[in-house]
């Protein structure tokens, strides 16, 4: 790993963390958790993890060089980033470890707690892995890359592909423990069921998530085999969030006191 990448890596993570304490809240995000085999060699768990009730989230991130336009990329590229990605997600395996070896984990929140973690509680592991290419962020974004079809499995646990800067805009929009669970249960339902295309951008899916929250939780009960995501639907939300904000603060009114 060149020293360039090393950095950026770690200003991911950093910003990683930082995204996670606006969701969460500090108290309950840890960085970068390890736990100790019993032949003392110390393993990291994650980059990020977070503890929320019987809820693991761990977070993974991944950074590449990668100076190239997506019309620029060949397949040698391509491969490349699909290794990263793999290999955030075969590194996952170690929650599942450390769970297995430890009836308890002793861990440090962000602000400096120490926790004691009661590996029998936890009822459901999710994982996240972050992709972050260095130098995209110079590129129009129909030149930069994406992710599309963003999920997969990994001893049994299901794991959730986003770009740093996808993570970035999901954060801006959900931003309670509540609606990022939530986010993140209806997109591995879609997935594992094979329901939603994996031909749609995050972005899209957001903005479709955003303005019709109902219309996935009705599209699973349905029994509906495919929904495909037309391009567009992030613009339209943009282009109607303020609108979307007023019907909500009326329909919230009441609740306020």
């Amino acid at each position: 790993m060149t020293k360039d990448v090393f950095e950026q890596g770690s200003k991911v993570e950093e910003l990683v963390h930082q995204i996670c304490e606006k969701i969460f809240l500090s108290d309950f995000v840890v960085p970068n958790p390890k736990y100790v085999k019993k032949s003392g060699v110390e393993n990291e768990i994650a980059d990020t993890l977070i503890l929320l009730n019987n809820n693991l989230i761990c977070f993974q991130v991944k950074s590449k060089s990668e100076i190239k336009k997506i019309s620029e990329k060949t397949n040698v590229d391509i491969d490349r980033i699909h290794r990263r990605i793999a290999d955030g997600i075969d590194q996952l395996a170690t929650v599942k470890k450390a769970l297995d070896a430890s009836e308890k984990l002793n861990v440090k929140n962000r602000i400096g707690i120490d926790i004691e973690l009661n590996t029998s509680t936890v009822k459901k592991v999710t994982g996240i892995v972050i992709l972050d290419l260095i130098g995209e962020e110079h590129f129009i974004e129909s030149e930069r890359t994406e992710i599309l079809g963003g999920f997969s499995w990994n001893n049994d646990i299901p794991v959730h592909i986003f770009m740093r800067a996808d993570l970035e805009l999901i954060a801006s929009e959900i931003d309670t423990p509540a609606d990022f669970l939530n986010y993140l249960d209806m997109r591995e339902k879609l997935y594992s069921k094979q329901i939603l295309f994996p031909t749609v951008s995050e972005r899209d899916y957001l903005g479709l998530y955003k303005l019709n929250p109902s219309l996935f939780e009705e599209v699973i009960k349905s029994g509906i085999d495919g929904l495909a995501v037309s391009e567009g639907h992030w613009n339209e939300y943009i282009e109607n969030k303020n609108e979307l904000r007023k019907q909500r603060d009326k329909l919230n009114h009441s609740s306020y006191i």
